[in-house]
Order: structure tokens, then C-alpha cells, then sequence
């Protein structure tokens, strides 16, 4: 299904279109400095040339030799606040046999500290003893800041393997599960807003619960006991925004398999929103915490004043261990949700599954799309337990074969609720009748369920 809608992604895709230009438009100048050597430091290294760049701000793009197979002892950390591109041309940086294992998640081996706009370009990133990528903003940034990953792999980190951070989670993880052991390494909560862009990379197999770092002490959640979320809760890309900002991302064209935790997580705490574009990109076999809530393909909690807006087309999400989408809004913003063309197929728990807490609406578009095989949950379940209302629309979308049912969707308290589906096969699924519908009125046209 996913090769099925790149025509037409690339016909109508004027999301796309803005990962392209954002890429374009960030406007690095001609200061450069090159990476010949693949030594750890000294003239040519990539360590000596991220410090040139610390030192003198007119340095705002390192290039590396073609093909260079770097290898570093510790992580390389950029304190300059001027926007720099990183332009790989294929190589890698690699960590050391000598490296040590970080006991926290404070660093990458990339990483950046000073608030810059970054570009990263043809470079691979493998073995991290911190995150693989690290971006910490300063308590002080303002404005927006700008992360783009071009044709960047980043695989087999310790902790996350992309990390933009700017949240405190003292106490909590972003999954609120309390735990004595939970500390946040980089509490600030600066005001900017983060904008990410992934297009055409590879984030895989990142986290680890070994190595001898403390992984907490399990305790009792829901009649079980878990691990902690918070040294479990690693991802392949992790955006953490807590200040008056908000978060911007785009996915495209890429790869995001086998991490510990979540595929990706865009966690906003403060007043801004969360807008996500995602497109033709594969998000498979993700979350291995054994935590429940941490181990989606793709988790989008939005916490604060702001609202939640996701278009995601042409996706193929299976096989992870929790929810395939698991889309989150508590505080007074709205849920706007367009999904065109997508699998998200064959996890643990629901496919597809919205909540929205408080008082905004609910709005979400399925076209073409199918829910199927979930193994312990409904395919999609669907709430809006607020003064909003509730409205959604399934096109030709197959939602069958999962282990509860194929729609579990409710509008409670104040607001009103509709859901029309055309076209569909609902079908087949453990619970009958197909639909568990509170405080929406059906309406199905050509849709086929088990009464």
C-alpha cells in the first residue's frame, strides 16, 4: 500500500512540498570548513572542525571528504549559535570500541547546545553511547528552531536516536508515569517553538535496557508490574517542546524500525500545538519497554493550550508493540486528524486511537486506508470526553480481523457527535456487532459490519 499512493503523494502533495522548501530555505553561508581524516581529533577531524565552529561563527558548514568512515571516542558537541550544515556525502561517524557508555541521556554523538538552526546531509550516525543525535535548547531560545535531517541514518544509539529537547520532566516521563528514579538531565522550558524535518533517512534499532545503567526499580501499573518509562522510554525520534512554543514536523520518505520505545514521539506540554506531516514513510516493529503507552508506532500527546493537527498519508505502520497511531489532546485545543492511503496493521493494541480530553473538538478523515489484525485491542477507538464535538468521516477503509471492535468511538458530556462511513468492510472483527458507538449518530452508506 505504501508504494500504491507516491504517485498521487507526489501529484498532490504540497505538504511535501514544504519539507522541500524548508530544507532549502534555511539560508547557511558560505563559511566552511572540511573533514579529510577519520580520526578521532587533531587537523582535518571532525571533532577539530565542529570546535572551529564553536569558536568562530562565520563557520556555518562543515563538508566531509567523501565516503570517510569517522570514528570517535566521545561525543562531538556543538556550542554555536549560529545555523550549521553537516554535509556527509555518504560518510559515517561511528562510535569507538573505547567509548563510554553515558549514564545519561545529555548528549549524542552529534549534539547541539547553543539554540542553532541545524541541517544534516548524506551522514551516518552508528553505535552512540548517548543519543545518536542530540539537540538541547538553551533556557533562553527564542523564535523557532530548525532541525533537518536529509538522507541521515542514525541506528543502534544508546538512548534516542534523534533527541529535541526542550521540556522539563522532572518526576514524570511525557507518558506521566511517576517513578523516584525519573530525573530530567536537561530541565528547561524555553519559548521557542521546534521544527523538525526527516526526509529520506533511516532511524533504527535505537535504545537499550542494558549496559549497566540504572533502569529503576519495577513497580505496580494496572495490576502489573512495569518497568519505569522514564530510562525505558527511548525512541527513534523524540521532540519534547515545554515552553510557549509549539512543535512543526515533517516525515518523509523514510525508515523508523525497531526502536525500544516509540517509532517517534512528539510530546508539547506548553501553550503551543503540535502540527505533523508524515508521508511515505515506514514505521515497523517498534517498542520493547514492556511498559504500557510507550511503545507506539507513532505517539503525539499535546498537553497544553495548543491543538493537535496530524495529515498522514501513504504510512505503513505494523508490528508494534503498543498502538499503531496514538494520538493524545488534554488540554482546550482541538484534534484535527487526516489519514489518506495508510497501513497501520497487525500491533499489539489499537491501530488507530485518538483521545481527547478537555474541551476542543474532534475531526478526523480516513480514506483508503485499513485497521486490521490488532491483536489485543479494537482496530480504532476514538473519544471526546469534553464540552467539543465529535466528527469523522471513513472512506473505502477496511478495519477487520482485530481482537475487539472495528470502531469503538464516543462523544461524552456536552457537544455533539457524527460518523459517516462509505465504502468500507468493518468485518470480521472479535466483537459483534462491529461498531461500539456512544453519543454519535451512525451513518453508513455501501460499509459493510457485523450486526
Amino acid at each position: 500500500m505504501l508504494s500504491k499512493f507516491r504517485f498521487d503523494l507526489a501529484r498532490t502533495g504540497a505538504a511535501v512540498a514544504m519539507a522541500t522548501t524548508l530544507a532549502a530555505s534555511t539560508g547557511f553561508a558560505a563559511g566552511m570548513i572540511r573533514v579529510t581524516t577519520e580520526a578521532d581529533d587533531g587537523p582535518g577531524s571532525f571533532r577539530a572542525a565542529v570546535e572551529a565552529a564553536n569558536a568562530d561563527a562565520a563557520i556555518r558548514k562543515i563538508v566531509f571528504k567523501r565516503g570517510l568512515d569517522v570514528v570517535v571516542d566521545s561525543d562531538v558537541t556543538y556550542t554555536g549559535a549560529q545555523g550549521l550544515a553537516l554535509v556527509g556525502r555518504g560518510s559515517t561517524v561511528t562510535a569507538s570500541e573505547n567509548a563510554v557508555p553515558a549514564p545519561t541521556w545529555n548528549g549524542g554523538l552529534f549534539a547541539s547546545t547553543g539554540g542553532a538552526d541545524l541541517r544534516i546531509k548524506q551522514l551516518g550516525f552508528h553505535d552512540s553511547p548517548n543519543n545518536g543525535i542530540g539537540v538541547f535548547l538553551p533556557a533562553d531560545a527564542e523564535g523557532t528552531v530548525k532541525l533537518i535531517l536529509e538522507n541521515v541514518t542514525v541506528d543502534r544509539a544508546r538512548f534516542h536516536g534523534v533527541f529535541f529537547d526542550g521540556q522539563t520532566t522532572t518526576g514524570f516521563n511525557t507518558d506521566d508515569v511517576l517513578h523516584p528514579d525519573c530525573v530530567d538531565p536537561h530541565p528547561v522550558d524555553p519559548a521557542a517553538s521546534m521544527d523538525i524535518s526527516v526526509w529520506g533517512s533511516t532511524i533504527t534499532n535505537n535504545g537499550t535496557l542494558a549496559g549497566g545503567f540504572n533502569t529503576g526499580t519495577p513497580f505496580e501499573q494496572d495490576g502489573e508490574t512495569v518497568l519505569t518509562g522514564c530510562p525505558a522510554d527511548f525512541d527513534g525520534i523524540r521532540v519534547d517542546d515545554g515552553g510557549d512554543g509549539g512543535i512543526r514536523g515533517s516525515v518523509v520518505f523514510s525508515t523508523i524500525d525497531g526502536n525500544l520505545a516509540d517509532g517517534i514521539e512528539l510530546d508539547d506540554t506548553g501553550a503551543g500545538g503540535v502540527s505533523l506531516f508524515a508521508a511515505a514513510t515506514r514505521i515497523h516493529g517498534n517498542g520493547e519497554t514492556g511498559t504500557d503507552d510507550l511503545d507506539d508506532g507513532l505517539d503525539i500527546d499535546e498537553a497544553g493550550e495548543g491543538s493537535l493537527e496530524a495529515v498522514l498519508i501513504g504510512l505503513s505502520i505494523r508490528d508494534n508493540r503498543d498502538e499503531g497511531l496514538d494520538l493524545d489532546e488534554a488540554g482546550d485545543g482541538d484534534v484535527v486528524v487526516i489519514v489518506r492511503g495508510t497501513d497501520s496493521s497487525a500491533n499489539e493494541d489499537e491501530g488507530f486511537k485518538i483521545d481527547e480530553e478537555d474541551a476542543g473538538n474532534v475531526f478526523v478523515k480516513v480514506s483508503r486506508s485499513s485497521f486490521d489484525d490488532s491483536l489485543s485491542q479494537d482496530g480504532v477507538d476514538l473519544t471526546e470526553e469534553g464540552e467539543g464535538s465529535f466528527f469523522g468521516i471513513f472512506l473505502q477503509t477496511l478495519i477487520q480481523g482485530n481482537d475487539g471492535d472495528a470502531i469503538d468511538a464516543d462523544q461524552e458530556d456536552e457537544g455533539e457527535g457524527a460518523l459517516i462511513a462509505i465504502g468500507g468492510d468493518f468485518t470480521g472483527n472479535a466483537n459483534v456487532p462491529s461498531l461500539d458507538i456512544g453519543g454519535i449518530e451512525p451513518t453508513l452508506i455501501g460499509t459493510a459490519v457485523d450486526e
